[in-house]
């Protein structure tokens, strides 16, 4: 007898809850949640004739209203209904029409249609805001959580180009060069802190104007280094510790799959920069595309680590007052943005 108390006990809910109907328990659900604002309607399909299209949107215009009731948004539903009875068939015209007495619009409405309950021959409409999107729209924004609106991002920045590799280069090997007068010795040793060889990716820092998933972009870097210049007329060489600097900017768009608080995008790109060592200039243009992953502690604010592939749309050669940047007899100086980029990056969105 006990066994079968408590079988009866444990049942009982499952049983209960196997007995309701899928709009029910949609409807419970949805009623329980306390991370929305809930707003219901009911129409009567005898109302409309039958119609459930009518009858639908009648729902879901008293939905609304009342879910903007809920949230304490001062909206003024205005309805007029007519009745009218033609061959023994009752038929109503509605017009409604919502109108907010605050500077505020419900945006991110979600609405669920629920057939033949609470009653057969009738339709409900669940409208719900979540809470967290409602207290954004009171701050005056209105595009989706998780997304980038207006707003600005920080960039740090390493940055692999072989023209630039091939520049630091030149600094090595330099042993019994003969150097111009004033340059001291040749050797390959570190002067002044300069570098001799490449030493990899070069830092940089930047900053992005985004506007949903468009952006703007100025980064910089500049790196010290010890370069040795050749002469052709003198047959020698200058020994120049300088920084070879490049001002970059960038018109770019993301594409973003999803919008979930872990966040995989895959910007792409045009670039246009400037390049100088030592007063030797040199322009480049260029295309980008890369992969990244972006993380939202919050709606208006990311965390974002990517990958950028660079393509050169051309070889500049660095030039001074019509003179060339020779490295060596024969060798030029050039200038291409074709390389790689690591970028990791703060972003304020929507503020």
């Amino acid at each position: 007898m006990r066994s079968a108390a408590l079988l009866c006990l444990l049942l009982g809910p499952v049983a209960a809850l196997a007995a309701q109907s899928p709009a029910e328990r949609t409807y419970i659900a949805m009623k329980q949640d306390s991370d929305i604002y809930l707003g219901e309607g009911v129409a009567e399909l005898k109302d409309f004739d039958g119609d459930k299209l009518k009858a639908r949107s009648a729902a879901k215009e008293r939905a609304r209203g009342d879910l903007a009731a809920n949230v304490s948004v001062e909206v003024k539903s205005l309805s007029s209904e007519k009745l009218e009875s033609k061959d023994g068939k009752v038929s109503e015209e509605l017009k409604s029409q919502s109108s907010s007495q605050a500077d505020l619009k419900l945006d991110n409405v979600k609405y669920v249609e629920l057939d033949e309950y609470p009653e057969p021959g009738q339709v409900t409409v669940l409208a719900s805001l979540n809470k967290e999107d409602y207290r954004r729209q009171l701050a005056g924004k209105t595009t989706p959580v998780y997304r980038p609106e207006y707003g600005i991002k920080l960039d740090a920045w390493g940055l692999s180009l072989p023209s630039f590799n091939t520049i630091e280069d030149s600094g090595t090997n330099a042993a019994n060069l003969p150097l111009a007068g004033g340059n001291g010795s040749s050797s390959n040793s570190n002067s002044n802190g300069a570098t001799t060889g490449s030493t990899g990716d070069t830092p940089g820092i930047g900053m992005e104007f985004v506007w949903k998933d468009f952006s703007l972009g100025l980064d910089y870097y500049s790196k010290d280094m010890q370069v040795y210049l050749y002469h052709p007329s003198a047959g020698n060489y200058d020994r120049i510790t300088d920084g070879l600097s490049l001002a970059m900017v960038s018109l770019g768009w993301q594409w973003i799959p999803w919008d979930w608080r872990v966040q995989p995008f895959f910007p792409v790109g045009l670039d246009g920069a400037f390049s100088d060592f030592n007063y030797f200039q040199a322009y480049g243009a260029g295309a980008f595309a890369g992969a990244g992953l972006r993380y939202w502690p919050s709606d208006s604010f990311s965390i974002e680590l990517s990958w950028r592939y660079l393509q050169g749309f051309n070889d500049a050669d660095y030039e001074k007052a019509g003179q060339p940047m020779l490295l060596r007899p024969g060798q030029q100086a050039d200038f291409s943005l074709t390389g790689q980029q690591t970028r990791a990056a703060i972003q304020w969105s929507g503020f």
